[in-house]
């Protein structure tokens, strides 16, 4: 039972809840605190066979070193569209399907081992590459890792929590793409992030959703090209924006260029109406913890 989007953040009470109460001989059940109200935005059944090794006496196998840390990649902003990982939308500019798609794994503290994990390649329907409106980063308890996310936070501090960063670099490696990228410094990287721990840990913003684009930043590419002196409104363009619904639910001018510049996009000439496009196409990255630097 998880208080964010996609099994990220906090569980409501701190825990996670067993389906079989060995104590009663029953199936488990869950009695909430009454000293506040609790918010449950997803829920993940899993079998936790590190728990299970020992209960049947056998010698456990060790957990994955670090904490859980997951991406949610949606093709749209504001995490759509669609939502789920299930319902085929035609969400690309040329009328084809991308579903969302998500990634974890166990990340150490720099001061502790290895603080980088690397996918191999993009995945879904248009491997290698990836489109991505929208992305959202979070701590989760659901990869089973040697750290829970409270503990791991707790063990930061206030202090540390400011200090350490969540870090991203997303690359194009071409159609061809290779397993990795050479390095963090590979010169393919095209957008790059830096979220500070405290946004991941803290019990009111626990799970972090940046869109592409910005509805603020005034374009300047070529004066006399298609995007040249003027504000490109990137929810406006979108064809599935709804501003009911949508308006607020991701940060905005989080991915930022080589040049330092925010990320804000491309524009596609080959679609009907032709139109900014607010998606970062990647095919490989590089998330690690480090010093925030800043």
């Amino acid at each position: 039972v998880f208080n964010e989007d996609y099994c990220m953040g906090p569980t409501p009470e701190g825990t996670l809840y067993n389906a079989w109460d060995e104590g009663r001989s029953a199936p488990g059940w869950w009695v909430p605190h009454n000293d506040h109200a609790n918010k449950v935005k997803s829920l993940r059944p899993f079998v936790d066979w590190y728990d299970w090794y020992d209960r049947e006496g056998w010698a456990p196998p060790s957990r994955p070193d670090g904490v859980g840390v997951k991406m949610q990649v949606w093709p749209d902003r504001h995490m759509a569209h669609p939502y789920d990982q299930a319902t085929d939308v035609p969400n690309l500019p040329d009328g084809s399907i991308q579903k969302p798609e998500d990634q974890v794994w166990c990340i150490q503290d720099p001061n502790e081992g290895d603080a980088s994990k690397e996918w191999a390649r993009g995945w879904g329907e248009h491997y290698p590459y990836v489109p991505a409106g929208s992305i959202q980063f979070g701590l989760t308890d659901a990869a089973m890792c040697s750290w829970d996310r409270q503990s791991f936070c707790d063990n930061l501090g206030t202090e540390g929590k400011e200090k350490m960063c969540l870090a991203v670099r997303f690359y194009d490696k071409g159609p061809a793409a290779p397993e990795t990228p050479d390095d963090w410094n590979d010169p393919s990287w095209i957008a790059e992030t830096y979220i500070k721990m405290t946004n991941l840990c803290d019990d009111n913003t626990n799970a972090f959703c940046i869109n592409m684009g910005d509805p603020k930043r005034l374009i300047v590419d070529d004066p006399d090209g298609p995007a040249g002196g003027y504000y490109v409104n990137t929810d406006q363009n979108d064809p599935f924006y709804n501003d009911a619904t949508d308006w607020g639910v991701c940060q905005d001018a989080w991915f930022t260029d080589q040049n330092g510049d925010t990320y804000v996009g491309y524009w596609d000439d080959e679609i009907d109406p032709p139109r900014w496009v607010p998606q970062l196409n990647w095919t490989n990255y590089i998330v690690r913890f480090q010093d925030c630097g800043f």
